[in-house]
């Protein structure tokens, strides 16, 4: 019997209509982005020490926000279920953990776990339970999320990652932190909303955009799909996860900014990263009229 090698990772995207609202507004929340969990599995052979069983290892990443110091979440376990296994989970050899999220940018990864796994079957759900280690480190102190008991506990459907010998399978489980983290009378709540898919039948836009005095936002739409990244300060912004196929592609600036927002297409390969040319993208000056 063969094993596989289990990776996971963390990083953002999120949805237009919250965005538009964010670029307009300077409430601390509508700035927060969502978060990317990639498990990666590796398969291997009988002749490998650790005979029937696949080894897991955890890496986070998000992107940076215009606002927050930091956005620290808790995962106290994880767990998965094989498909036709019915009710059953199996716990991965996690110890939990508390992670800055905004460090771990537009494909930067952090690991948190590694271990052996069986192989040779289909992971069909995930599940995350979260701790209450939660909060937002902003400019006047820290804020905690309050967590509800029934939140706690968050189960993605519908995963379908094969775990196949001597093949790389990797999962992306996206922590939408965008919508996840909200706040009333001012006090501030973490309901987590996830989606997870498998990398492998998905592609990458990595592109540039400048100037930095732009303040762009990069936001990306397909079919109902849309996601943003705020590019780091080289001017940077990638999206993961991506379906295969053509993509618009949005660079917003604050109506303040004076600069102009650009739209344009570009398609995405499955298992590719996609360059978007030119590098980088140079937004113009609006023009006196336009900006009467």
């Amino acid at each position: 019997m063969h094993h596989s090698y289990i990776f996971m990772y963390l990083c953002d995207n999120s949805f237009l209509s919250c965005i538009f609202a964010s670029l307009r507004t300077k409430t601390m929340m509508k700035k927060i982005l969502p978060l990317l969990l990639v498990i990666g599995i590796w398969s291997c052979s009988n002749n490998d020490p650790s005979e029937n069983a696949a080894r897991l290892r955890i890496k986070l990443t998000d992107a940076p926000s215009l606002t927050l110091k930091g956005l620290q979440i808790e995962i106290d376990s994880i767990e998965v279920s094989l498909y036709d296994t019915g009710d059953d989970w199996v716990a991965l050899d996690y110890g939990g953990g508390t992670y800055n999220m905004l460090p771990l940018s537009n494909g930067n990864t952090q690991q948190i776990s590694d271990q052996y796994f069986p192989a040779d079957g289909i992971i069909q759900r995930i599940k995350l339970l979260f701790g209450d280690g939660n909060k937002l480190q902003t400019t006047e102190g820290d804020k905690e999320l309050i967590l509800a008991e029934e939140n706690r506990e968050v189960i993605i459907e519908g995963v379908n990652a094969a775990l196949y010998s001597h093949v790389v399978c990797n999962i992306v489980i996206d922590i939408n932190a965008l919508i996840s983290v909200t706040e009333s009378n001012g006090n501030y709540y973490l309901t987590p909303v996830m989606r997870a898919f498998d990398e492998a039948f998905t592609g990458s836009l990595r592109g540039y955009v400048s100037p930095a005095m732009a303040n762009a936002t990069a936001l990306i739409a397909s079919e109902g799909d849309t996601l943003i990244s705020l590019p780091e300060p080289d001017g940077k912004f990638m999206f993961l996860g991506l379906k295969e196929g053509p993509w618009k592609i949005f660079l917003v600036s604050p109506p303040d900014s004076g600069y102009v927002d650009t739209v344009f297409v570009d398609t995405v390969k499955m298992g590719k990263i996609r360059d978007i040319v030119p590098k980088p993208i140079v937004l113009k000056k609006r023009t006196e009229d336009a900006q009467k």
